[in-house]
């Protein structure tokens, strides 16, 4: 429960993450998917501001999507899609 893991290992975790699922990617890495998950959220939290992301373009639509895994975590996807 107070395990501890280094900088190192945190890389490599979110690594994992790139090409499997967090339920794969926690049996590679021997954790729990919920451990990957909480990792990953704290990397990405307050990572973009959508404001200063957003400001030059002329013109975009702006998609979000509700995910729920067998009924459980609710995920948010939101994607920004603009003409070229």
């Amino acid at each position: 429960p107070r395990a501890r893991r280094t900088e190192r290992a945190e890389v490599d975790w979110l690594e994992n993450l790139k090409d499997r699922s967090f339920r794969r990617a926690a049996e590679v890495v021997r954790t729990s998917p919920g451990t990957l998950r909480r990792l990953l959220l704290k990397q990405v939290t307050n990572q973009v501001n959508i404001e200063e992301a957003l400001k030059d373009l002329p013109a975009f639509a702006l998609s979000i999507d509700e995910h729920s895994f067998r009924g459980q975590d609710m995920m948010i996807t939101v994607t920004c899609v603009w003409p070229e």
